[in-house]
């Protein structure tokens, strides 16, 4: 599996990511994504785990990890 999630919305956000990433469980086919818009659907569902999950912090990261070595974005979640 090319991606991990740690945290306490990890099991909210896993689910997503397989149908998303590696096309598990989609009934209707889509393209592969790039690598930037990975990091913004990633970003949205964040997001959406950080409204749901309140446990969540007030950030989220994404470490993108590639030939290149490792890449930290770090955003603000909506603060309620």
């Amino acid at each position: 599996c090319p991606y991990t999630t740690s945290g306490s919305g990890s099991s909210l956000v896993m689910s997503v990511l397989d149908a998303q990433l590696m096309k598990g469980n989609q009934t209707i086919a889509t393209p592969a994504m790039g690598k930037q818009e990975i990091v913004e659907m990633a970003k949205d569902v964040l997001s959406s785990v950080g409204e749901r999950d309140i446990h969540t912090g007030d950030a989220g990261e994404i470490f993108i990890v590639d030939g290149g070595g490792v890449t930290k974005a770090r955003f603000e979640l909506k603060l309620d």
